[in-house]
């Protein structure tokens, strides 16, 4: 990526015409709104200390500068050179979800456990993000090309669609639901006497919304549902069958489908039994890097069974398996990704609720973050941290809040709206908003896309710090630029 912008920037010069760049520069002020992100942070040099940070920080920030200076002050992209970067960018994504779908299936050489490790150089955030927007591309462009390439753009925005889910890409998948509401409300916008169109797509999402909401039910019954279990948790054994004193942490209210994790435990019978299942020893990680022994605790408890030899001996071979890959739950095994998924998001609220502990999981890290973020924000309102700052900020607030959070979960907020008011204050905030705003209110030079493209993007905000990072801080840049000031205006 670094390359790629420093060639178009040496392309860029050597061009030389630097009046007629001027001139454009002067003369569009959409550059000068692209531009003021840059500018922002070059500002928060006045009132930082770190300067070592502020400097590596603006560094992952060039495209910010460099993309709108370049795009926004060359020669228009005809439609025809705009439809070919398309398909370049359309076929790298489909050649970057076949090497995935070879790493899922093993034919690398190794066993995939945690899906996240099927992007490519990249987050699987940005992947996600990626593969949204080509979702789009393909279907915008499927009415612009021959009926034979529009049927294999159909295909392949039904395969990045498929990709987003079979790779649990559920953050794209998110934004990518999100954008086609705020789209098709900009269709109907645009229909005179849609009224019936209008209907059907409202009684559509109202179907659709309704759907989702018992799912969401379904799961939460099945979540709280408890099995049955093979011995009363309030009357509590002293002795197994086997004559063994049971360990009982009545005050470790932690629990699993209801049931305790830390009652009706023998932990020299559970180490001897699992080492007769499995060759991989109970205090090892398991694949997704957690203790074995915490995952076999929980799959234990889940199917209410003791947390001994005897319960051991009631599982699998596929459970065994199951466990040694990091499944805590059998409920993860006979459901889909998208109800594992909320299954494991009511795991994670009622786990951080009741325990305050977050390490591991996704969700209740962020609400530590942004809890930590805020507290930052307060203690510096008005104009922030500075560039530089922010990431000793962190640090010791973390510090004096005593944070569960291990040290190596103690990350930036993952809100790029809330990093932007903590490092540039209140101000800096704003200009943030008129910066994703102003643009989405004038005409772009394709208002379609450019919604669809900004909604994504703007989606990833709430959860993810992406122009923290260089993937992606370059492809908002990047297209953000093309669609505002860098090709020629589309027909719609």
């Amino acid at each position: 990526m670094s390359i790629g912008q420093f060639i178009l920037l040496g392309n860029w010069l050597i061009e030389l015409d630097f009046r007629k760049k001027l001139k454009a520069f002067k003369g569009d002020k959409l550059i000068w709104v692209l531009l003021s992100i840059f500018i922002l942070h070059l500002l928060g040099f006045l009132w930082t200390e770190d300067f070592k940070y502020a400097i590596k920080d603006s560094t992952i920030k060039l495209p910010l500068l460099l993309l709108p200076l370049i795009i926004g002050t060359s020669k228009d992209l005809s439609i025809k050179e705009w439809k070919i970067i398309c398909g370049v960018y359309l076929i790298t994504l489909f050649i970057l979800t076949l090497a995935s779908l070879t790493k899922l299936t093993g034919l690398l050489g190794h066993e995939i456990i945690d899906k996240r490790d099927l992007s490519i150089y990249i987050s699987h955030i940005r992947y996600g993000l990626n593969l949204a927007f080509g979702i789009f591309l393909c279907l915008y462009f499927r009415n612009k090309v021959s009926s034979f390439l529009g049927s294999i753009l159909l295909l392949l925005a039904i395969w990045f669609l498929v990709s987003l889910m079979m790779y649990s890409l559920f953050s794209g998948l998110f934004a990518l639901c999100i954008a086609i509401l705020i789209s098709s409300t900009y269709y109907l916008l645009k229909i005179e006497n849609s009224n019936k169109v209008t209907f059907a797509i409202t009684l559509t999402l109202l179907l659709l919304i309704t759907a989702g909401i018992a799912k969401v039910a379904e799961v939460y019954e099945d979540f709280r549902k408890v099995p049955n279990i093979q011995y009363n948790q309030e009357v509590l054994k002293k002795y197994n069958a086997n004559g063994k004193l049971f360990f009982h942490d009545t005050n470790n209210i932690q629990n699993e489908n209801g049931v305790f994790l830390y009652r009706y435990l023998v932990i020299d019978e559970l180490v001897s039994e699992w080492s007769k299942l499995s060759i991989i020893p109970l205090d090892s990680q398991n694949e997704k890097g957690n203790e074995i022994s915490g995952t076999l605790i929980r799959y234990l408890s889940a199917k209410g069974l003791t947390k001994d030899s005897i319960g051991v001996s009631n599982l699998n071979s596929d459970e065994i398996k199951a466990i040694e890959k990091g499944i805590a739950n059998p409920y993860y095994l006979t459901h889909n990704l998208i109800e594992s998924r909320i299954y494991t998001t009511m795991y994670e609220l009622e786990n951080y609720s009741q325990s305050g502990m977050a390490g591991g999981f996704s969700l209740a890290m962020r609400f530590e973050f942004w809890k930590t973020t805020w507290h930052i924000i307060q203690k510096n309102f008005w104009i922030g941290t500075g560039t530089g700052d922010i990431k000793q900020a962190f640090e010791q607030q973390y510090e004096l809040e005593n944070s569960s959070l291990e040290p190596q979960y103690r990350r930036r907020s993952h809100n790029q709206f809330l990093t932007f008011f903590a490092t540039f204050g209140i101000i800096g905030l704003i200009v943030f908003l008129l910066f994703l705003t102003y643009p989405l209110i004038i005409n772009a030079k394709n208002p379609l896309l450019h919604l669809v493209f900004s909604t994504i993007l703007i989606v990833s905000f709430f959860t993810e710090d992406t122009l923290e990072t260089q993937a992606g801080v370059t492809l908002f840049a990047f297209f953000n630029s093309l669609l505002l000031v860098g090709v020629e205006k589309f027909n719609r």
